[in-house]
């Protein structure tokens, strides 16, 4: 009896193990029911965000759950593009429609619904990130616990904002074999956002005339609402945001504190001289990384192709809450083979620095806004800039590679 005890113990410990510990499947169970449990108690999730610096908001998961407010608004004959009178600000929708068909389709506003697919979206994106983390990383366990307290994540898991999802498929889509099942995982996640297509060059050995084609189908499709949601952004000028749109935002204020007054009409003038700077810096430094020959991993060159693109392209034409920021993680494994150039050492500072940002956010107008704003922005554009020079030689090493093979059927 004592032998068939003891034998039942030794199997039950091997499956947790196999199954909890040598899948990574048991730290991300514990952090999704963390996090679904804290939202059940309004201070506690206020108190527990707030001591990170993370600026909470009511109710839990805000985001995710404005959609909601937007199904409504809308079910009500209201143009969410234009009045969206149940949002928790009355913003104006800001998604393609596809997202109020996953929500009506999925019954998400029944609050335990909604919880349990909230618990599983948590599950799956702390299951992606360890499995991420643990490709290359040797400090593995001190690289992830600086990232999970960093504000960019709390951040993003507080609001719960949709670029989770995006995170999760554009995995799949780097981590699956099937052609099929990438182009599915990726135009679903274009239909989602548009900035996913920035990561289309991970098809450059797979057919990516096809996945072009495609992709343009469907753009061609919400092409109404990607024009609204478009006008309805926010430029935000914070330290914890980054692109085009919000330097040009933030000097513009900047100039009119202090006296350099630019009307509103120049303004748009001034957005479209940063964009052309940022695009002949991205030129240059592209082009300069081609004439490189460095060498990456054929195993995980797709990741910092996809990582890589998506900041530049946001970075370029957009207006990004450091949230999106998560995408940069990408490009973390294969650089960490490279960690003992001075250059690679810089960039990984300034992505922690960039993380954090929020703590650095002072009220507009002084010297210390001034400074502490310049510092951050320069360290995203440090990000900018080593990334484009590595996308270039990048992109050169997978044509290398693949030059044999055709990019269509």
């Amino acid at each position: 009896m004592e032998v068939n005890n003891l034998i039942k113990k030794q199997f039950y410990l091997k499956l947790y193990k196999k199954i909890f510990l040598k899948k990574k499947l048991f730290l991300p169970l514990l952090i999704s029911l963390f996090f679904i449990l804290l939202s059940q108690n309004n201070y506690l999730w206020v108190l527990t965000f707030g001591t990170f610096n993370v600026p909470p908001q009511q109710p839990a998961f805000s985001d995710f759950d404005s959609i909601n407010n937007a199904l409504k608004s809308y079910k009500d004959g209201y143009n969410i593009y234009l009045y969206n009178p149940y949002d928790l600000h009355a913003y104006p929708f800001v998604y393609p429609k596809t997202w109020l068909v996953i929500f009506e389709y999925l019954n998400l506003n029944n609050n335990l619904i909604f919880l349990i697919f909230c618990f599983f979206l948590i599950y799956i994106y702390y299951f992606v990130l360890i499995k991420l983390f643990s490709f290359s990383l040797k400090s593995f366990k001190i690289i992830f616990l600086l990232f999970f307290f960093s504000t960019t994540n709390l951040l993003l898991i507080e609001r719960l904002n949709t670029d989770l999802i995006i995170f999760i498929l554009l995995y799949y889509v780097i981590t699956n074999k099937n052609l099929f099942i990438k182009n599915f995982c990726f135009l679903f996640s274009v239909s989602l956002k548009v900035f996913p297509f920035f990561a289309i060059l991970v098809f450059i050995k797979k057919k990516i005339i096809l996945t072009i084609i495609l992709s343009c189908f469907l753009l061609s499709f919400i092409s109404k609402d990607i024009f609204l949601g478009n006008k309805n952004m926010i430029e935000y000028t914070l330290t914890f945001a980054y692109g085009s749109r919000t330097f040009s935002n933030s000097l513009f204020k900047i100039l009119n504190y202090n006296n350099f007054p630019i009307s509103r009409e120049n303004y748009y003038y001034l957005l479209l001289i940063i964009i052309f700077i940022l695009l002949i810096f991205f030129s240059f430094f592209f082009l300069r990384g081609i004439k490189n020959n460095l060498k990456y991993s054929k195993n995980l060159s797709e990741f910092f192709i996809v990582g890589s693109s998506i900041y530049l392209g946001t970075f370029i034409l957009g207006s990004n809450i450091d949230y999106r920021l998560i995408f940069l993680t990408f490009t973390f494994p294969i650089l960490f083979k490279n960690f003992e150039n001075i250059s690679t050492k810089i960039f990984f500072i300034s992505s922690f620095i960039s993380f954090y940002s929020i703590w650095f956010q002072y009220k507009p107008g002084g010297y210390l806004f001034i400074i502490t704003t310049l510092f951050i922005y320069l360290c995203k554009f440090y990000i900018f800039l080593f990334l484009s020079y590595k996308l270039g030689s990048a992109l050169k090493n997978e044509l290398i590679l693949y030059k044999k093979k055709s990019l269509f059927f």
